[in-house]
């Protein structure tokens, strides 16, 4: 607020917040210091599960910086504490995309930080799950990392191509089935399990 009060640029700072409001709501000026103590109380919550539903975020790169800062902090707080924590992150190719793909930018802190988390997160006790129903938009840094992979029914080409590393030479037949599996069913591969396997699971 003293540096609003300052005379040469008070007229710039009003045009930035207007601009601000105009294209993010008024909420985006207002409720800041709201949405921080939400945030906090999340991340220092002892709750087994901990939910941050950012569905009535409308504008989806407010909602991929937002997320990029609960995971810079979720992270920061692993690193310092070694805290046990899961992140499960639904719809990752928004917060970690792969390079290149149309109107997605890997400029954003969600993205730095996911492939952080994926790399280095086990060293601190700290978890990831992916879930994505494009797995080729997902980064293919982040997909590498994953050591557990449950694969559900996929149909376009690009898809099942960024998946197919995790199908081994006796597993291809595996691979053809995937645009045909029923809701439900899935393959299972990676370190936790003994050996790759069909799975079907009722939703």
């Amino acid at each position: 607020m003293k540096l609003y009060s300052c005379g040469d640029i008070k007229d710039t700072i009003s045009d930035f917040l207007d601009l601000l409001s105009h294209y993010n709501g008024n909420e985006a000026i207002k409720n800041q210091t709201h949405v921080c103590n939400l945030i906090n109380k999340g991340i220092n919550s002892e709750k087994q599960v901990v939910l941050f539903d950012l569905k009535d975020i409308v504008i989806l790169d407010s909602r991929i910086n937002l997320v990029g800062l609960i995971l810079k902090e979720i992270f920061n707080v692993s690193r310092h504490f070694h805290q046990k924590r899961l992140i499960v992150l639904e719809e990752a190719h928004h917060f970690s995309p792969e390079r290149g793909v149309d109107h997605i930018s890997t400029d954003k802190i969600s993205f730095q930080v996911s492939r952080q988390i994926a790399l280095e997160g086990r060293k601190f006790s700290l978890g990831l799950v992916a879930i994505t129903q494009r797995p080729a938009n997902l980064s293919k840094y982040v997909l590498s990392q994953m050591n557990t992979q449950a694969i559900f029914r996929l149909v376009t080409k690009n898809d099942i191509d960024a998946i197919s590393p995790f199908f081994g030479p006796y597993e291809q037949d595996y691979l053809g089935l995937l645009p045909s599996l029923k809701t439900g069913s899935f393959y299972l591969t990676g370190i936790a399990v003994g050996f790759p396997m069909m799975c079907s699971i009722k939703l």
